[in-house]
C-alpha cells in the first residue's frame, strides 16, 4: 500500500511539473501549447519553472525562467530520439545509404548536406512528420534572419565595409554549388519524397538558413548521418556571451543545465560560442552591445593599399604573397582590449626591417601561420579562430 501510495504521489508530481510547464507557455499561441505536449510525447523532459514565449525574451520567442533556478539544477533532458537528424528521419536515411552516388561522396561532404534532406523531407510530410509541431515554432524569415537571406541590395547596403559581406557571397556560391550537384540529382531521383515543390534553390536556402542558425554539431559523433542535428527546445534559447546554461552531448540523450543561478523573471540563455560580432552577424543574423568576445579586422586589401606608399615597402609585400605568407582571403584581427594579431605584427616587422631581419621573422612567422589558423584572443584570453569566415 505504501509503495502505492509513493508511486501515486510521483505520478501526482509529474503531473502537476508538465501541467506547470504547459500552463506558463499557452500565454503566447496554440503552436507553443502543441510543442510541449510534443515535447512530453516524445520523452523531452523540461524543467517546471520555465515558460516558451514572446513575453519576457529578447526575439520573436524564448524561455523565460517563472521562479530562481539554481546552479547544477537540469533545465532539459533530450533523448536523441528527439533530434531531427537524418539518422532518426527514416525515409531519408535509406534512401540516402541506399543512392549509390550520393553515399560514395559522404565523406566528402558537409554534414549540413544530409540533415537539410532531413529538414526538407519533413518539412514536405507536413502534419506526418513526427517533428511537425515542433517545426511550426520554426521561423518563417521575412526581412530579418542571417543576411545570406537577405536581398542583394539589402547585403550589399548593410554590409559596406565589413568581413561579413564577401562571407555571405561565398556562402551563396557555396549552396548554389552543393544544390545543383548534390541536392537537386538526389532529390529528383527520389521524388516520391521530395516532390517538386521541394527541390527549388528557394527553399533549400532558406533551409540552409535555419541549419545555419539553430543548429548544433556533436564534433565527437564518427556518424556523418548523425553529427549535425537540430534539438528541439534547446535551438529556442537564444544568444548572450554571459549564459546561464551550457549543453553536454550523452550516449543516448543531451542535457541542459544551468551554470549559474537563472532569476525569477530572466531570459534563459545559451551561448552559441565565444564569437565575435561579424560572426553572429554571418550566422545568425545579430551582433551583441559590448561583446567581451568582439574583435576588429584589418583585411589584405587594407594592408595593401597602406603600404602602397613605399617601394621597398611595395617589394617586400610582393614577396610575401609570392611565398604565400600572405594571401587575400586572411583577415588580421585585433581584439576588443587592442591585443593585435601576433602574424600582423611581424608581417609590419619584416616590412620595415633589414635584409636579416626579414629572414629571422620569416621563420617565425611560418611557424605561426603552421601553429594556428589565424587565432586571436578575446579579452579573456579565450581563442577565438577568425582567419576565415
Amino acid at each position: 500500500f505504501r509503495r502505492r501510495q509513493k508511486l501515486s504521489y510521483r505520478r501526482g508530481l509529474q503531473v502537476a511539473k508538465r501541467k506547470a510547464v504547459e500552463a506558463a507557455s499557452t500565454r503566447d499561441n496554440p503552436r507553443v501549447t502543441a510543442f510541449v505536449k510534443w515535447c512530453r510525447r516524445a520523452g523531452i523532459r523540461l524543467h517546471p519553472k520555465i515558460r516558451i514565449g514572446r513575453e519576457g525574451s529578447c526575439a520573436e520567442i524564448g524561455v523565460v525562467a517563472t521562479e530562481e533556478i539554481g546552479e547544477g539544477e537540469r533545465v532539459a533532458h533530450i533523448p536523441r530520439s528527439a533530434l531531427l537528424t537524418c539518422a532518426n528521419s527514416q525515409a531519408v536515411r535509406r534512401r540516402l545509404l541506399r543512392d549509390d552516388v550520393t553515399a560514395e561522396r559522404l565523406d566528402s561532404m558537409s554534414s549540413w548536406v544530409p540533415l537539410l534532406l532531413a529538414m526538407l523531407a519533413e518539412y514536405g510530410l507536413e502534419s506526418a512528420s513526427t517533428w511537425y509541431p515542433y517545426l511550426q515554432l520554426v521561423p518563417n524569415y521575412g526581412s530579418a534572419g542571417p543576411p545570406m537571406i537577405w536581398s542583394e541590395s539589402q547585403r550589399d547596403t548593410l554590409l559596406a565595409g565589413t568581413s561579413v559581406l564577401q562571407s555571405v557571397h561565398t556562402d551563396a556560391e557555396n549552396i548554389a554549388r552543393d544544390h545543383a550537384t548534390i541536392v537537386l540529382p538526389f532529390m529528383q531521383r527520389h521524388s516520391d519524397v521530395f516532390p517538386p515543390h521541394l527541390q527549388s534553390l528557394d527553399l533549400y536556402e532558406q533551409m540552409v538558413a535555419l541549419v545555419m542558425s539553430y543548429s548544433f554539431s556533436d564534433e565527437a559523433n564518427p556518424d556523418m548521418l548523425q553529427r549535425t542535428m537540430m534539438v528541439p527546445f534547446v535551438d529556442l534559447l537564444n544568444h548572450h556571451s554571459q549564459h546561464h546554461v551550457e549543453l553536454s552531448f550523452r550516449d543516448d540523450h543531451l542535457e541542459l543545465v544551468a551554470i549559474r543561478t537563472i532569476k525569477k523573471g530572466e531570459e534563459v540563455m545559451n551561448t552559441y560560442g565565444p564569437l565575435p560580432n561579424a560572426s553572429l552577424m554571418h550566422k545568425y543574423g545579430f551582433s551583441e552591445v559590448n561583446n567581451p568576445h568582439d574583435v576588429a579586422y584589418i583585411t589584405h586589401t587594407t594592408l595593401t593599399e597602406a603600404v602602397s606608399g613605399s617601394p621597398t615597402v611595395q617589394v617586400r609585400w610582393r614577396q610575401l604573397g609570392k611565398e604565400g605568407l600572405v594571401d587575400p582571403s586572411l583577415l588580421y584581427c585585433v581584439n576588443s582590449v587592442g591585443k593585435i594579431d601576433r602574424k600582423m605584427v611581424l608581417t609590419l616587422k619584416m616590412l620595415h626591417g633589414g635584409k636579416l631581419r626579414y629572414a629571422c621573422l620569416r621563420r617565425h612567422l611560418m611557424k605561426e601561420l603552421d601553429r594556428d589558423d589565424g587565432a586571436v584572443e578575446d579579452e579573456n584570453g579565450k581563442h577565438v579562430n577568425m582567419r576565415h569566415f
